[in-house]
């Protein structure tokens, strides 16, 4: 073989694994979404002076605080799987952690640890939640942020995050203000 077709054939498998490579990270997103079980979660209202960068909404989560047997062998950064339940009104609910997936579990999330509490409050971690993100479309965004941040605001208003987990993996499906997605209330707003 000469030289050009060596060339050729090389850059022929590096444009097959560019493509190969988003195709499996959106087959991936998609597969959850079309198989995964859905879970609510509550949001929390947020620091109201950085409630969007660019395209998207932050969300805040109550309850991320899990009571651990025994703190100080968890450490911020760490690997955990959150084990999951629904409560009487169907809103998620982390039951416990753990440092290993669970074999026969298919309610679990896996996350990690954000702060160990061990010095304010005993046996206690803080969890990261891997969905703190809602993006949206451009114009949109200014609308979306209002309407979120006055459903935040009023306590009567429950507000929450639509998640699909499978396997462990979560993808944000949706965020929910009194039972509306916000994608429908900034189109009524328009």
């Amino acid at each position: 073989m000469n030289k050009k077709s060596l060339l050729l054939i090389g850059f022929v498998l590096m444009v097959l694994v560019q493509l190969a490579v988003p195709s499996k990270m959106i087959w991936n997103r998609e597969n959850i979404l079309l198989h995964g079980e859905v879970y609510h979660f509550r949001t929390e209202p947020i620091d109201p002076n950085d409630p969007f960068r660019g395209k998207y909404i932050t969300l805040s989560f109550p309850d991320t605080e899990i009571v651990v047997k025994n703190a100080a062998e968890w450490y911020a950064g760490q690997p955990a799987y959150a084990l999951l339940e629904k409560d009487a009104d169907g809103f998620a609910v982390i039951s416990g952690i753990l440092r290993e997936a669970p074999d026969q579990q298919a309610n679990f999330l896996k996350t990690s640890i954000a702060y160990n509490l061990s010095y304010l409050e005993e046996n206690k971690v803080e969890i990261n939640l891997p969905f703190d993100r809602f993006y949206m479309e451009e114009y949109k965004a200014p609308a979306a942020e209002k309407a979120y941040f006055e459903a935040q605001r009023d306590s009567t208003k429950i507000t929450f995050a639509v998640v699909r987990i499978l396997d462990g993996e979560a993808v944000l499906e949706d965020v929910m203000i009194e039972g509306v997605s916000i994608k429908e209330l900034v189109d009524q707003l328009d």
